[in-house]
């Protein structure tokens, strides 16, 4: 058996075995399954007037990062719907990607078209600070 197929068989059990049980932080126990509680129609909230294009969420703060592509901005959404925060990207610019920091105080994107990283707070997307990508050129040394 090759490394590439013994290292692809032993992820897959990593990950099985992994994911078999479930820790609730909270209570400190464990259990073998997880079922996902569906909504209720009271509790279902139709979402429109925008593009999801990438969405991560929030759970700290109960909402949902969007980057619209199509109106090239990133929207917070709580989970009832309502948009809480908006921003404008830069030129026009797409996000490539949202990532939120560990502590969850800071949003970031990257955004392919102008090279730039851009961080935000989490809390109010006020912009903290822009980040330019340097390309690599070989044929520059």
């Amino acid at each position: 058996m090759s490394k590439r197929v013994k290292r692809s068989v032993l992820a897959a059990s990593v990950l099985a075995a992994a994911s078999m049980f479930f820790v609730d932080l909270s209570t400190g126990s464990a259990s073998a399954a997880v079922t996902p509680t569906p909504l209720t129609n009271e509790q279902r909230h139709p979402v429109s007037g925008y593009h999801a294009d990438h969405v991560i969420v929030d759970s700290v703060r109960q909402r949902l990062f969007v980057a619209d592509d199509v109106a090239h901005r990133i929207l917070a959404v709580g989970y009832d719907g309502t948009v809480a925060a908006e921003v404008a990207l830069p030129d026009g610019a797409n996000a490539g990607d949202l990532k939120l920091s560990a502590d969850t105080g800071t949003l970031w994107a990257i955004l392919p078209d102008p090279k730039l990283i851009v961080s935000w707070n989490a809390a109010t997307l006020e912009e903290i600070e822009r980040y330019p990508i340097a390309v690599f050129d070989p044929g520059l040394r």
